[in-house]
């Protein structure tokens, strides 16, 4: 039986039952800065860390949930869903990949869980002080993208998807043209003041 450990097993569908122990400890290294996909379920600390291995007979079958009759969809103590295949998403729900997702359910009034699709080590942090008072590598954090929303919101949820990024792309046009702007006052202001001082000093000794 091939020994995995707790975020492997979750990810072929199967969840480490809260009463086993590890067969076996590991370490595992992982280059800095680099994404790893990793669980919640096994927190991570540092570039090297002892990870707990499992056989399949200490897992069970992994149990998504299902939305509930209002709307809402369930999600873990962190309050997000890791998904890592369309398998983990629970019954009577869907994932919307888009950055706005949860903003545009707020706005209509919907259920929607935050998707965690991977972990990596923060690249602002990469080491802290420990309560030890030693210097350790920073934890990972996770990886955010879209939302699950349950299945009558999906459709709802990606029209207002699409609005928010319409939205979105029509303020960083104005933003752009605003900076345009200025640059052009800027370079404008620079060539009246080299006008002024040509014409009043005349050319410099470089530009003759």
């Amino acid at each position: 039986d091939i020994l995995k450990s707790r975020e492997h097993w979750l990810r072929l569908m199967r969840a480490v039952k809260e009463s086993e122990q590890p067969l076996r400890i590991s370490s595992r290294k992982g280059a800095q800065g680099m994404a790893r996909i990793v669980s919640q379920s096994g927190v991570l600390e540092s570039e090297k860390e002892a990870v707990g291995l499992f056989a399949s007979w200490q897992t069970t079958t992994l149990e998504v949930g299902s939305v509930a009759p209002d709307g809402r969809v369930p999600r873990n103590k962190f309050g997000n869903i890791e998904v890592w295949t369309s398998r983990h998403v629970p019954r009577g729900a869907g994932y919307i990949a888009s950055p706005f997702a949860i903003a545009a359910a707020r706005k209509l009034g919907v259920d929607a869980v935050p998707a965690v699709i991977g972990f990596e080590q923060n690249k602002n942090s990469s080491t802290f002080v420990s309560r030890r008072g030693m210097a350790e590598a920073a934890p990972m954090r996770a990886i955010i993208r879209g939302a699950v929303v349950a299945l009558c919101n999906v459709d709802a949820v990606q029209e207002q998807c699409a609005l928010e990024l319409a939205e979105h792309e029509k303020v960083l046009r104005a933003t752009r043209k605003d900076e345009l702007r200025a640059l052009w006052r800027s370079l404008l202001r620079a060539a009246l003041a080299r006008e002024h001082v040509m014409s009043r000093y005349g050319r410099t000794d470089y530009e003759k």
